[in-house]
């Protein structure tokens, strides 16, 4: 795994970061192909979003991109790369106390990691999934950017571990789903697309953001609704999506099988996850 912390190549962070000491900053997941980012002006968006809701300074979309170029340079060479790029953007060392400083010095910490293995086959295959039992909090101020405060995600994913499912789908404090533990959640009713309202928590994910505007394309009826439990345990359908795995089919909710769907399959051929369109 390569890092960088605003331009050096290096192998460690100040421990006085407030990224480390409060979650207090931002991140990015993107999917590289080739030596190029996939959808990179959206992440930038996104993390400028972000910027202006925790009060963060934006770093340079040049910058970020040239150091991204270094990076993707650094780990290839026996040839092109199929790698994550994760970018970490912290308010910067501080004092002690919650405080923010009043001119932070942000860092910008990137580091390159394999692709992850057996993604692909789980995109072709399908995926089981169950529901955690942890909860998430409500919290509109913060709900749909990537901060670093991921605890209730971490939770789910234990729950997750070694239990024979792949990905664990997280309910509100009212039994509402949210997203799964590392990707959001779409399902299909009566050929309709549904995916959860992210209004109150959870994270906007460029995935279903593409999805979404395909399914207008497509003349698939898309809505953004208030998505039960049971609801989604009973639809036709069910997908997740992230910007690594693109759109991961779900075969088995708790012991219920689901096949893999019409609408799935068109949504998947369409997304394309490694195009850097």
């Amino acid at each position: 795994m390569k890092t960088m912390v605003n331009g050096e190549i290096v192998t460690h962070v100040d421990v006085r970061d407030r990224g480390l000491q409060y979650g207090d900053g931002l991140f990015e997941t993107m999917a590289a192909f080739d030596g190029a980012v996939c959808d990179f002006d959206a992440h930038m968006a996104r993390l400028g979003h972000g910027c202006r809701v925790l009060h963060l300074p934006m770093p340079d979309r040049a910058t970020v991109q040239n150091e991204i170029g270094v990076l993707l340079d650094s780990g290839s060479e026996t040839g092109p790369v199929s790698a994550v790029v994760k970018l970490l953007l912290t308010r910067g060392p501080g004092e002690r106390g919650y405080a923010p400083p009043a001119k932070p010095h942000s860092n910008r910490i990137l580091y390159l990691s394999a692709w992850p293995k057996g993604v692909d086959k789980q995109a072709r295959e399908g995926i089981r999934v169950k529901f955690c039992t942890t909860r998430m909090g409500l919290n509109p101020d913060l709900a749909g950017i990537k901060h670093l405060n991921r605890l209730e995600q971490v939770l789910g994913a234990r729950e997750i571990a070694g239990s024979g499912f792949q990905q664990g789908v997280m309910l509100d404090m009212h039994d509402q789903v949210v997203e799964a533990t590392n990707s959001n959640v779409f399902m299909v009713e009566e050929g309709k697309l549904v995916t959860p309202s992210l209004d109150k928590c959870g994270v906007a994910g460029l995935a279903r953001m593409r999805i979404l505007r395909l399914a207008s394309e497509q003349g698939i009826t898309a809505n953004i609704e208030t998505v039960s439990r049971d609801r989604l345990a009973r639809s036709d359908e069910v997908f997740l999506c992230n910007s690594i795995a693109g759109i991961l089919p779900v075969t088995v909710i708790e012991q219920r099988r689901i096949g893999i769907g019409s609408v799935t399959r068109e949504l998947q051929a369409l997304l394309r996850p490694r195009s850097t369109a």
